[in-house]
């Protein structure tokens, strides 16, 4: 949490501009603060001009995720509910693979120990562990330090 008594005036009117009084609140501790912050910003934004919005050029996350569900296809998972994905050969590849399968062949894949990820994932479900471990795969074969061919040929 950002400590607002030693904040810009431009930072906390944004900040004022992104976040409720809740969180304001939290901060301070005392709901009167947090009017008595908002009146005296009020009064000095209009003195001043407006602060530039660095962000402009950056989308939201429902733009972001929109953009790529877009791609997604349609699959049917590895218990046969149905589920998405990018289409791509990795998740082609990992469809099968239940959320146990896919960290173990992460993990040797990607030569960690074994249990290393699912103890490092122990706090999330298993979707969350499947998709972690798929994402690093992934992410690996991006910066090239495996390949498409080590994947298949650890899964045989």
């Amino acid at each position: 949490m950002n400590d607002i008594t030693k904040m810009k005036k431009a930072e906390l009117l944004t900040l004022i501009r992104k976040q409720d009084a809740e969180v304001f609140t939290i901060a301070t501790n005392d709901k009167w603060k947090v009017a008595q912050l908002r009146e005296w910003l009020t009064d000095c934004s209009s003195d001043d001009p407006e602060p530039e919005d660095e962000d402009k050029d950056e989308k939201t996350l429902s733009e972001t995720m929109s953009k790529y569900r877009k791609g997604y296809t349609k699959a049917k998972a590895y218990n046969g509910m149905a589920t998405v994905n990018n289409g791509d050969d990795l998740a082609s590849l990992l469809l099968p693979l239940d959320p146990q399968e896919t960290v173990a062949l992460a993990e040797r894949v990607l030569d960690l120990a074994d249990d290393e990820l699912w103890d490092r994932y122990a706090h999330l479900n298993n979707g969350q562990k499947r998709m972690n471990a798929g994402n690093k795969l992934r992410f690996a074969l991006k910066k090239e330090t495996i390949s498409l061919a080590d994947v298949k040929k650890a899964i045989k």
